[in-house]
Formats: C-alpha cells, sequence, structure tokens
C-alpha cells in the first residue's frame, strides 16, 4: 500500500523484515530500505496483516488472519495504527475482542469516500452485534447501527477496492 508520501506499508505471514522484528506489517522507503522509525503495533504478532486500507488522514486500518485451534484469544482482528510511528490509535471505534467467529479473521477493508470503513471476512459479530461477514464502521462512532450492510453470507467476505463502491444518493455499498 502506497503512502501519499511515498513510502510504501506492506503485510503478510511474515515476522522479520532485513532482519529486524516486524510481525506481519512494515514500512519501507521509496528506496526501499526498512523504515525502522516506524515500529507498527499489530495485537497478535503470530498471525498474518490480510488486509490493509488508507485513511485520508494517514491513519492505517489493518485487518489481519488467525488460523489455528485457539480462537478464544482476546485479540482485536481490526485494528487502526497512527501514521507517525505506527502505535495504536486508541480512538478507532471498535473495542475490546471486537471481531467474534468461528475464524474471526478480516479479509479485507475499504474505506469510503464519507470516511465509513467497511470490513469483510470470516466473522459473526463485531463490537457485539450480528455482522455476518461484512461490517461498517464510522471512524468518529463506533459500529454503525443505523447502516448496516445486510448480506446473506455464508462463508468469507474478500473486498476488492474497486468493487465496492458508494451508491451517492442512497449512501449504501454495493458489493
Amino acid at each position: 500500500l502506497r503512502q501519499d508520501d511515498g513510502r510504501i506499508v506492506i503485510a503478510g505471514a511474515f515476522t522479520t523484515v532485513n532482519g529486524v522484528a516486524r510481525p506481519g506489517i512494515a514500512r519501507l522507503a521509496e528506496s526501499g530500505a526498512l523504515d525502522t522509525a516506524w515500529v507498527p503495533a499489530n495485537p497478535d504478532p503470530a498471525k498474518q496483516v490480510r488486509a490493509l486500507a488508507l485513511q485520508a488522514d494517514g491513519k492505517l486500518v489493518v485487518g489481519s488472519y488467525h488460523k489455528g485451534d485457539n480462537f478464544n484469544l482476546p485479540v482485536n482482528r481490526v485494528f487502526r495504527l497512527l501514521p507517525a510511528d505506527g502505535s495504536f490509535d486508541p480512538t478507532f471505534p471498535v473495542r475490546g475482542s471486537g471481531i467474534e467467529g468461528i475464524q474471526n479473521n478480516v479479509n479485507g477493508i475499504v474505506v469510503q469516500a464519507d470516511g465509513d470503513i467497511v470490513i469483510g471476512g470470516e466473522f459473526d459479530v463485531v463490537d457485539g452485534r450480528a455482522r455476518l461477514g461484512l461490517a461498517r464502521i464510522v471512524p468518529a462512532q463506533e459500529l454503525h447501527r443505523d447502516r448496516p450492510l445486510e448480506a446473506p453470507v455464508e462463508g468469507a467476505v474478500h473486498l476488492a477496492h474497486a468493487a465496492l463502491a458508494e451508491q451517492p444518493l442512497q449512501r449504501e455499498a454495493v458489493v
């Protein structure tokens, strides 16, 4: 994911970059060198980061993937990092375990033009509310109660940025 300043954020199932610990997420300079000043937080460093989205203010929304037998970890699968140093943004509206379900993975994130964040993945509940695989988050508030994305989802949702468009009149997402 290329940031406005030309730096690139990479994500995946890695634990180090050029010998430096960076569990699942790192930022590179335009030259490709590791940005050692940016030390991103990852609540579950043994798991991979599967989704990234950049907000207009430079904050980075991150979604992670959990595979294994221990699904009871109190780790949020969607979180936001601050642009200056990669630390957690304590104002992000999804709190606690946030994502719940058999797999509890976030596979895709899209920041819409109005600033709302749409997440897709393998989950049943977001912030204590039923959201089967698809949820809308309003950054200044909390999980959007008035405009949930209703989709009869069984299985995983993978979002492609080009496939998720906001309709200006209805303000509903089209997947």
